[in-house]
């Protein structure tokens, strides 16, 4: 058969589906045009459904935005503080925003929950009284009462509808909200440690979680003068984390947190997070306290291991990772980061043959 005649024969017998392909192509450039003002100049955006306008996050980085297909919007409600929604996504599952910003995913908020809770409470496994400040999702609070040594956390959350947001769309990432040992107190929490300065219950503080956005409300909670009231609160022997930034688009801020702490605590270190739907998808915390060192501190591991906490991000390995950080970082922050020398006896100490296991504690001491 000729060429012509075959071309000729091969439209006939796909002439349907080259019809409905070409029918689909047309409403494709329809539908893009329709909905390519709705994306920001220099972005590239996946579209959901037809009409769904996609959730573009607030960023400050310049010529920057994560834009996320999204399905439908859940819940959107303006309280008394914020603009708070919930959308519904394809691949991220549920997406909590607050005034613009990304707050959790479902996919991965275990990622920054379990790193900001389990770091400094595996230091002091006998801790009995932790505070968290913010943190409405209740994740950070879900992750702190799976350690059965602690008898009461401390919630200070200033808008109780996060709170009832998160419980009703996120009720796993919430789930430690009914436990009996969480007390909620619903204030702001700069008022609320200023008072506690004078409460005859307000001290001993063995950890102290600050789980807060940086802006608008919670400005506040992020000055030097908030973290010496915290400390007052605090225990001889206790341990102040926080959430910060990424360690590669937001170094200005790590100095910043480092260059206040610095002044009230005597150890203080920056560990990281890998955080895929934060900006730059590397981000940080802070570590501070005046008697626990995080890489020359002995932290026993078995007493982890039978706490029997099911994690999906975290681990022993993970943990000492976290705070070996980049050149570029440990030259910004001015001060060496920690290497795998430090924790030498760690590395080195004979696996366990069980993959629950884990591995023996390291031996140095504060």
């Amino acid at each position: 058969m000729s060429s012509p005649r075959r071309i000729g024969h091969l439209l006939r017998r796909h002439r349907g589906t080259l019809i409905a392909t070409g029918v689909g192509v047309l409403l494709g450039c329809a539908l893009h045009a329709r909905l390519t003002p709705l994306c920001p100049e220099g972005a590239a955006c996946i579209f959901g459904p037809p009409g769904v306008q996609p959730y573009v996050e607030y960023a400050e980085i310049p010529s920057f935005w994560a834009v996320y297909d999204v399905q439908r919007i859940l819940h959107e409600v303006r309280s008394a503080f914020q603009h708070i929604v919930v959308y519904e996504t394809y691949f991220h599952g549920r997406i909590l925003t607050i005034d613009g910003a990304l707050m959790i995913t479902e996919r991965d908020e275990r990622n920054y929950h379990e790193m900001l809770a389990h770091v400094p409470l595996n230091y002091l496994p006998a801790a009995q009284r932790v505070l968290v400040v913010g943190g409405g999702d209740g994740g950070t609070v879900t992750q702190v009462v799976r350690h059965a040594a602690v008898r009461e956390v401390v919630w200070v959350e200033i808008d109780e509808l996060v709170v009832r947001t998160a419980r009703r769309f996120f009720p796993k990432v919430s789930a430690g909200a009914d436990d009996q040992r969480v007390k909620l107190a619903v204030r702001n929490a700069a008022h609320w440690v200023a008072e506690q300065q004078f409460s005859a219950d307000g001290g001993g503080l063995d950890v102290v979680l600050i789980d807060s956005t940086d802006f608008n409300q919670a400005e506040p909670l992020f000055s030097i003068h908030f973290y010496a009231s915290l400390k007052r609160l605090m225990s001889e022997r206790s341990i102040l984390c926080l959430n910060a930034d990424s360690p590669q688009w937001g170094q200005v801020r790590l100095v910043q947190f480092v260059d206040r702490l610095t002044p009230l605590f005597r150890h203080v270190h920056v560990y990281q997070s890998f955080q895929p739907t934060y900006s730059s998808g590397h981000y940080a915390f802070i570590f501070a306290s005046d008697t626990v060192h995080p890489t020359q501190s002995a932290i026993d591991w078995t007493a982890w291991d039978e706490l029997l906490i099911d994690t999906r991000y975290y681990t022993p390995d993970v943990h000492y990772g976290a705070f070996m950080l980049t050149a570029q970082v440990g030259g910004v922050l001015r001060q060496p980061a920690p290497r795998l020398a430090d924790v030498r006896s760690f590395w080195s100490a004979p696996r366990p043959s069980t993959s629950s296991a884990v591995p023996a504690r390291p031996s140095h001491s504060d």
